[in-house]
């Protein structure tokens, strides 16, 4: 297993790339960070001399717990301050990484950005950032002025009424169909077969060519980096299998489709059929349902249903008219004359939400 040198950033000066096993920055003197991260920067750092290889792997570096400093696994006595190495020192720690997660850089150095962010915090507002903050107060307001605007009531005077209701009509009508089955009321006329659905049936085999894969060995591979927690990283292997691609023949069925028929039957059968409806429509406020006699007495017609729209004609305090689409139970109980409230609403241009005053003050 090979052994890599590592690096380590200096966090007083700034210094990058310092090579992993040194405890002091090479520039200005600091001891290792008390959190240092080492990382690997490349890697043909790869450690050849046998005694360099030995100290790797003794073990990770261990921090004096009287003066910080960081001191090798096989040392007993701190080089800094000359403490004993007790159980209070802590080792460093031994991490493993893939390949694709191991370190390539330091996140030792100082990092600026904070503080930047610090000032900013207590650095006022440049002109253009408070042109933009007004700029949204004016929005603002403007936009609460419309939505006041919008709500606001306004009373209106009923000046006139309009209607239109319709009858729905249904017409009752013999026609011919053909299906599987003959439904109620259904008159038979013929019956025939026909191709009902297709089954799949096997025609025959043809030979053909797929490829394969074969395991034939294993071999070992780098799959990631060990921290040995003294500047060093130590590589890991995994354990692959080896395949190779070959081709193999095989048979391959065909099928074709294979019409099932069926006993298929003709038949008349009586179906209603929408017509045109009844509309009747007028400017007032009796409206009336259209004659539909004749459609009682017939039988092949049938009512399907009524629908009707009812609408009032309002005049506002610009003397503007304006024609709203209400419901019967209250168009009802209006009378030319009575004075409403509205809201105006600019999604229709008119009014909406009319409601009388005493319904109001309920």
């Amino acid at each position: 297993m090979a052994i890599h040198v590592g690096r380590w950033d200096c966090t007083t000066c700034g210094y990058k790339g310092v090579l992993g096993p040194k405890t002091e920055c090479p520039n200005c003197g600091a001891d290792r960070p008390k959190n240092v991260k080492f990382y690997m920067a490349a890697e043909k750092d790869i450690v050849q001399d046998p005694e360099v290889i030995r100290r790797a792997k003794a073990g990770a570096d261990w921090r004096c717990s009287f003066c910080g400093q960081n001191n090798p696994n096989d040392v007993q006595v701190c080089k800094d301050c000359g403490n004993p190495r007790s159980e209070a020192d802590k080792q460093l720690a031994v991490k493993t990484y893939t390949t694709a997660d191991v370190p390539r850089s330091g996140d030792g150095t100082k990092d600026f950005s904070k503080l930047k962010e610090k000032e900013a915090i207590a650095t006022p507002p440049t002109s253009k950032k408070g042109c933009f903050i007004g700029l949204g107060i004016i929005v603002g307001i403007v936009g609460l002025l419309v939505l006041l605007a919008l709500n606001k009531t306004v009373e209106v005077t009923v000046k006139g009424f309009e209607w239109e209701q319709s009858i729905l009509v249904e017409e009752k009508r013999n026609v011919q169909e053909e299906d599987w089955s003959i439904p109620n009321g259904g008159k038979i006329i013929s019956s025939f077969q026909a191709i009902h659905h297709y089954d799949q049936v096997l025609d025959h085999y043809e030979t053909r060519t797929r490829t394969e894969q074969r395991a034939v060995g294993s071999e070992e591979y780098v799959c990631g980096q060990k921290d040995l927690g003294n500047g060093y990283f130590e590589d890991q292997y995994c354990t692959r299998t080896i395949y190779e691609d070959y081709q193999v023949e095989y048979e391959e069925p065909t099928y074709r489709d294979e019409p099932v028929y069926q006993t298929k039957y003709r038949y008349s059968i009586d179906r209603w059929f929408s017509i045109s409806p009844i509309v009747t429509q007028d400017k007032n406020h009796s409206p009336t349902w259209g004659n539909a006699m004749h459609i009682r007495t017939s039988s092949s017609l049938r009512e399907a249903g009524r629908t009707g729209t009812y609408t009032v004609i309002v005049q506002d305090e610009k003397n503007e008219e304006h024609i709203e689409e209400i419901p019967l139970s209250w168009w009802q109980q209006l009378e030319i004359g009575d004075n409403i409230k509205a809201k105006r609403g600019r999604i229709t241009g008119g009014y909406r939400g009319l409601y009388k005053e005493e319904e109001q003050s309920n």
